[in-house]
């Protein structure tokens, strides 16, 4: 019978049957990625390389522990697992991995995120130091490679999963409508004071708040009474909804020209649809979105175009918006979805002649937010399915119904290129299972040659 040689280090397991995680490094370095490249402010700001260290305590804690759960991970897996050479290892991988990070953050336009030479050295002392702190629980605690690197897991899919899902709650309310003003003057065709005409005509200019059935309207040149009816019931039920007809004159508005407008100046709005070029505009004031509501503008490209009669409607219920623009010629719709996926990154669409309301960049952040936080789930469900067609089953199924699930807690909507994001993520969770289970089998069988 053969005897498996024990390792001279107490609590090590033998270097060629050592778990080689790889499902999970390229999560961690998922995680990384999207906490370093997620913009804290509307997409759009530019980008800043700053020399000076670092003065906040926060900011230097957060700096050290980035790569902790990698580096713990690496330095404690593989053939030079639970060795000096292995903690040397993840210093490299994760000093290599953050000099890329900071120069993507520094120079690429409109990422808002703040680059600095001394956040690689943090990130590189801390992922030193974790390393370092994983190998010497290894040796004098008798732990096993495994329960550390599951501990380190654990660490970063619940740090992560906490900062979604209370990004989620703060976005949610961020987006409540509060310090609506019923002094300001509901206009149409151009803003209180002048200076944002519309090119053409525009008729049946209305505002409403309220339920469906119940709504409080408001129309050009409403008394105070109406006015503040409306603010009331806007506040009282974040729900919005502004519709005209336009006849525009030019293709080429500007500012954007008003089409029907809650304001009092073009600083200080309560909320305001406009046309800039072709595209529809709209702008809410909400605590997320700011006095003037311009900290994020929801646009519908190629909605109206010169010498069409159109009708034009926008609706903002609990931070969900949509954009319509009927003509002869059919519909042009666009949503901006609330949700787990979204919320936690709303960004500034800008004025896009192409697209709809949901660009392009919210388009990534929900997919790389899917990766980070719904991987993970289909990793761990995959163990269980006998086959690849049950394993992918299964772990959709279950990542679905959790998006599903936290959605209807936080009460937000459920977005269908958000499921199409799970259902992706899922299947990279499946795969990268599977290629773990290989490699631990090609592992068992080197050290079972080496015995022999």
């Amino acid at each position: 019978m053969l005897k498996e040689r024990k390792s001279p280090e107490a609590g090590l397991e033998p270097a060629s049957s050592a778990a080689r995680p790889l499902g999970l490094l390229v999560w961690l370095a998922f995680v990384i990625t999207w906490l370093v490249w997620t913009p804290w402010g509307p997409f759009g700001e530019p980008s800043r390389m700053v020399l000076a260290p670092p003065t906040g305590r926060l900011e230097i804690v957060l700096n050290l522990l980035l790569m902790a759960p990698l580096a713990t991970a690496i330095a404690v897996t593989g053939r030079r697992g639970g060795t000096p050479a292995g903690v040397l290892g993840a210093a490299g991988v994760a000093l290599v991995f953050s000099v890329v990070v900071e120069l993507v953050q520094g120079l690429a336009p409109g990422l808002g995120r703040v680059a600095s030479p001394y956040d690689v050295l943090l990130n590189t002392a801390g992922a030193a130091a974790a390393g370092g702190l994983a190998v010497v629980a290894v040796r004098r605690l008798g732990a096993r490679r495994r329960a550390l690197v599951a501990a380190a897991a654990l660490a970063a899919f619940g740090g992560a999963a906490t900062y979604m899902l209370g990004s989620t709650v703060r976005s949610a309310h961020g987006l409540a409508i509060e310090r609506w003003d019923p002094s300001y003057r509901v206009v149409a065709g151009d803003e209180v004071g002048g200076g944002r005409r519309y090119v053409g005509t525009v008729t049946d200019a209305e505002i409403c708040a309220g339920p469906p059935g119940q709504e409080v309207c408001a129309r050009p040149g409403a008394g105070p009474e109406r006015r503040t009816a409306l603010v009331v019931a806007a506040e009282a039920t974040d729900r919005v909804r502004v519709h005209a007809r336009v006849l525009s004159r030019a293709n080429d508005q500007h500012g954007p020209a008003r089409i029907v407008t809650f304001s009092t100046s073009v600083r200080d709005r309560n909320v305001t649809l406009g046309q800039e070029g072709q595209s529809l505009v709209l702008r809410v004031r909400t605590p997320r979105l700011g006095m003037n509501g311009a900290s994020i503008e929801f646009v519908l490209g190629r909605a109206v175009r010169s010498g069409r009669p159109t009708r034009v409607d926008a609706t903002f219920v609990n931070g969900r918006v949509e954009l319509r623009a009927t003509d002869a010629a059919g519909s042009r719709t666009g949503a901006f979805p609330t949700g787990l996926l979204p919320s936690w990154w709303y960004v500034r669409p800008g004025l896009q002649e192409r697209g709809s309301v949901t660009p392009r960049y919210l388009v990534v952040a929900s997919a790389l937010g899917a990766g980070v936080l719904f991987t993970p789930i289909a990793y761990a469900v995959a163990g269980v399915g006998a086959g690849l067609l049950a394993s992918l089953g299964l772990a959709s199924a279950a990542s679905v119904a959790g998006l599903v699930s936290v959605n209807a807690l936080l009460g937000s909507a459920t977005s269908s290129f958000g499921v199409l994001f799970v259902l992706a993520a899922s299947v990279v969770g499946v795969l990268l299972r599977r290629a773990d289970v290989r490699l631990a089998r090609r592992g068992r069988e080197g050290g079972t040659a080496g015995r022999l």
